[in-house]
């Protein structure tokens, strides 16, 4: 699409107060996404799928994505924020190059995520690629696709191949404490925002086939990283290498921050929280006296 076909579209959403509230940086992005791709042609000429991330706060969408991107065979861009390009009516060939684009910016940061996180994956493939098969972006899509369900459609048409969601969960207590101390809410209003999300979990779930959805908890990533892993590679029909499984291992947190910790909890919060989550089979099992541990 020419530019100010793009111009046009973006101030059409902003217009309707829709998620393209950055009109001149998206636009700006445009012309930048399509150097990217003009460079990386020959690798991206290969990309047979997009993953994206549907998730809460705190469920490790951001290191899983790190490691997907330490693959050889993957390119995750760190929140491209895609669906925000496919509502401008980029073309397939800016919006793979804009995420490319997402990741070098990422990388010029040292990779360094909130809470001085370090997301580097040591000896592995993140900033290169031997034979690109999927691409993708790190960024969580719940909101914008709750809003906006008609873009996941838009992208799967624009790309031109199959669009892949991995939805992370973890303990949703730890989920609502997070949110609760980031937002400043109180729990009860943290609990309703938390299974909202939920909710926009459920319907984004309808929008794709069977074998484009996975289902994957933080907990099993931090108890058994290589099993987690390689599970999410077959999703992608990606192989999993040993020394790439080791390598993402390696940066894994032997022990699960629980945020659920830090904050008082009344017993009719918890209690309401408890009976809402058994309406999520993907919640099922979880309890507020879990823990996450890595064995020794």
């Amino acid at each position: 699409m020419r530019l100010p076909g793009v111009w046009q579209r973006l101030m059409l959403d902003w217009g309707k107060g829709g998620d393209a509230l950055e009109p001149l940086a998206v636009a700006r992005d445009l012309p930048v996404g399509l150097c990217a791709w003009y460079r990386y042609r020959a690798h991206l000429a290969g990309v047979k799928s997009y993953v994206m991330f549907v998730g809460y706060p705190r469920s490790g969408h951001s290191i899983i994505g790190s490691m997907l991107n330490a693959h050889p065979n993957v390119f995750a861009g760190h929140r491209v924020r895609v669906l925000r390009y496919a509502a401008a009516g980029y073309s397939r060939k800016a919006i793979l190059g804009m995420s490319i684009v997402a990741d070098r910016r990422f990388e010029r940061m040292g990779r360094i995520g909130s809470k001085r996180y370090d997301y580097t994956v040591g000896g592995q493939w993140q900033g290169r690629f031997s034979e690109l098969l999927v691409a993708g972006d790190t960024n969580v899509t719940n909101r914008f696709l709750q809003r906006r369900p008609e873009l996941l459609a838009r992208l799967r048409e624009i790309l031109g191949m199959p669009v892949k969601l991995v939805h992370i969960v973890r303990n949703p207590f730890d989920n609502i404490a997070t949110m609760s101390i980031r937002n400043r809410l109180t729990l009860a209003e943290a609990a309703d925002s938390y299974f909202a999300l939920c909710d926009g979990a459920v319907s984004i779930r309808t929008l794709v086939a069977a074998d484009d959805w996975f289902d994957l908890r933080h907990e099993d990533v931090i108890s058994d990283a290589p099993a987690a892993l390689s599970k999410l590679c077959g999703f992608l029909s990606v192989p999993a290498p040993e020394d790439y499984l080791a390598a993402c291992d390696a940066i894994i947190y032997r022990k699960a921050h629980n945020s659920r910790n830090e904050v008082t909890w009344e017993p009719p919060v918890r209690k309401s929280v408890e009976a809402r989550m058994a309406a999520y089979p993907f919640l099922a099992g979880y309890t507020f006296d879990d823990t996450a541990e890595a064995p020794a």
